[in-house]
Order: C-alpha cells, then sequence, then structure tokens
C-alpha cells in the first residue's frame, strides 16, 4: 500500500489494514520455524487476506445482495435485456457478470488494494458462473 492508496479506505479499513499487517509480521517468523503444515496448523492462525475476501463476498451474494435486488438469474437477466434493447445486439445474463468484472478491474488498475474491489470481483464471477449457461 503506498501513500496515494490511503485516500480510497475508510477510517475502519485503514485500521482493518493496520491490523491485519501487524498480525502478519508476528506471525511470519513463527511460520517459518514451522517444519511441517500440521505446525502451520496448529497455530491457529487468523484467515488470509484471501479467505476474508470470499468470505465477504459469500456474504454479500448470499444474503445481501439477494434481498435488494433479486436472484443474481433474474436481476443479471434483467440486465441484459435493458442492455440488449440498449446496445442493439444480444448480452447474456452470463455477459453481465463479465462486463461488471471488467469495472472492477478497472477500479482495481486506479486502486488495487482496496479489499471492495476485489470482495466485489469475486462476488461477480460468483455470480456468473451461477448464471452461465450449463454444458
Amino acid at each position: 500500500m503506498n501513500a496515494e492508496d490511503v485516500q480510497y479506505y475508510s477510517a475502519e479499513e485503514r485500521m482493518r489494514i493496520s491490523e491485519q499487517m501487524a498480525r502478519e509480521a508476528e506471525t511470519q517468523p513463527l511460520i517459518k520455524r514451522a517444519q511441517t503444515v500440521q505446525e502451520v496448523l496448529d497455530l491457529g492462525l487468523p484467515e488470509s487476506r484471501r479467505e476474508d475476501i470470499l468470505e465477504q463476498a459469500k456474504e454479500i451474494i448470499s444474503t445481501d445482495r439477494n434481498i435488494e435486488y433479486g436472484s443474481p438469474e433474474r436481476n443479471f437477466a434483467a440486465i441484459a435485456e435493458l442492455w440488449t434493447v440498449y446496445l442493439g445486439h444480444e448480452i447474456k445474463p452470463h455477459d453481465v457478470a463479465v462486463a461488471l468484472m471488467l469495472v472492477k478491474v478497472a477500479r482495481i488498475r486506479q486502486s488495487p488494494s482496496k479489499t471492495d474491489h476485489w470482495v466485489d470481483l469475486a462476488g461477480y464471477a460468483a455470480c456468473g458462473g451461477e448464471v452461465a449457461p450449463k454444458a
């Protein structure tokens, strides 16, 4: 994280990042001393950032968004219909997921340290996988 990224974070997010960095600084020597995978597991370390990102995405797409917008199938189908009319060619629900992921990729290029972008990207990927045509 660099000084330019700080402006994108709320006070709560800055505190969380600070705490995570402190935990990592404390645990790295312990991990390096561990001789086996089991010894690392026995340390009882907190979730990694990737696990935290996936858990946040799971929580959002499984509860909050379903309550606000309905199921991904219904919501992405409605968006696809509107985009089809607007753009003049067929857009499918999984195309909506890809387009939304690309929006997040563009935002990640501007502020790669912002966790929210990664959480949303994971959520759109999961929803895209759900609405994609079945083989």
